[in-house]
């Protein structure tokens, strides 16, 4: 019948992950990463803890057991910079805004927080719906060729499917 009444878990993870990017293949190593799991109002939510480079990320498999909406998985970052967010990207996700950022951006960003629904293909799993936000400081980007850079950036972003919208507090061109 599909329902679930409680579910705990706690684990630790050893070992790694290695995938494909754009630049090469990247290796995730989890050394005592927890792994835990819970129940979540209709949800179950299998939750990751784990750091790599200078970055505490959390990721979180949120799972509908009735099947009445897709699979969802919430991405939480304390802080990264661009170049090693670029750096875990992988291969055949959002080209097109990946394509842009390491064309166009450098710095660090925080509170990051991003979403999406994925589900099993055909072939593959299909993602969709990204969407998030992030908070940046002493950034520079180039919005467009014609464009100056600007410098020292302070500000958020908010992210929705191929589009990022920003908000600039501060800056230099």
């Amino acid at each position: 019948n599909n329902n679930i009444d409680k579910m705990i878990f706690n684990l630790n993870l050893e070992g790694n992950i290695k995938y494909p990017t754009y630049d090469d293949f990247e290796t995730i190593n989890f050394s005592n990463s927890e792994i835990f799991g819970e129940k979540n109002k209709d949800f179950l939510d299998i939750i990751l803890d784990f750091s790599h480079e200078d970055s505490q990320v959390k990721l979180v498999f949120r799972i509908d057991p009735k099947l009445k909406t897709p699979a969802m998985l919430l991405v939480d970052v304390e802080k990264i910079d661009v170049k090693d967010l670029l750096d875990l990207w992988p291969v055949d996700f959002k080209e097109s805004v990946y394509s842009w950022m390491k064309t166009n951006s450098k710095g660090t960003i925080f509170n990051v927080l991003l979403s999406l629904n994925f589900f099993k293909g055909d072939d593959a799993f299909v993602f969709e719906n990204l969407k998030g936000k992030f908070d940046f400081k002493n950034t520079k980007i180039r919005y467009m060729e014609s464009m100056p850079v600007v410098e020292n950036i302070h500000g958020f972003a908010k992210i929705k499917n191929e589009a990022i919208e920003f908000t600039i507090n501060s800056g230099q061109s």
